[in-house]
């Protein structure tokens, strides 16, 4: 598998590319896709899923070029997220950037699985940051979006957000894991695991 990372954005949100067999996931699109379709057709790779890890403006804001660019990728998100789309207490945070994202096609469950060529792709919840974020695992990376950061961890000052319910998530769903995981997040530098459980002020 090959993993690429563009940070794009005003706030600099790592955006994933996944390659496998000949197809391609995005994780994160954090804005239009000139850079990403320059890379998918540099590899030949046919884009077959765009994954939100949450419906924040600033990881979702690229998808809808996408979907213009790339007709045939179906786009998924957690399951408790849809509440970021309709309840218009949560709207600003979806369209600050002025555009509209892509609403999901699926919507994904703790331990459902996502084939993008011949990797399998794990859903963990790991809410708090928003109501239904998720982590995604893939053998030995796990996506954290905005859970888990390099010593730091997610804001929980926005609406929907919880504090505890994040540190819970973390702890329940990300720290069980192996030592040498390798973390990529939605900002920042990646980390591992055992670095996060030993070092990270917010979870000793």
């Amino acid at each position: 598998m090959k993993v690429e990372t563009f940070v794009l954005g005003p706030i600099e949100t790592n955006c994933y590319v996944l390659i496998s067999g000949g197809e391609a996931a995005v994780i994160d699109p954090a804005s239009g896709g000139g850079v990403i379709t320059g890379f998918l057709r540099e590899n030949k790779a046919e884009l077959s899923a765009i994954i939100y890890t949450h419906a924040h403006w600033d990881h979702t804001a690229g998808s809808l070029e996408l979907r213009e660019i790339f007709p045939r990728p179906r786009v998924f998100m957690g399951i408790n997220e849809t509440v970021m789309f309709d309840d218009p207490v949560f709207s600003d945070y979806v369209t600050e950037s002025g555009i509209l994202p892509v609403r999901a096609d699926m919507l994904l469950s703790e331990g459902d699985t996502l084939t993008v060529g011949e990797e399998t792709l794990k859903v963990l919840e790991t809410p708090g940051h928003t109501p239904g974020g998720i982590s995604l695992l893939i053998g030995k990376y796990i996506f954290t979006g905005d859970a888990l950061f390099r010593s730091s961890v997610g804001r929980t000052d926005f609406p929907g957000s919880s504090g505890v319910q994040l540190i819970n998530s973390i702890k329940s769903r990300i720290l069980v894991l192996d030592d040498n995981v390798e973390v990529f997040p939605g900002h920042g530098p990646p980390t591992t695991v055992g670095w996060e459980r030993r070092n990270n002020p917010f979870l000793i």
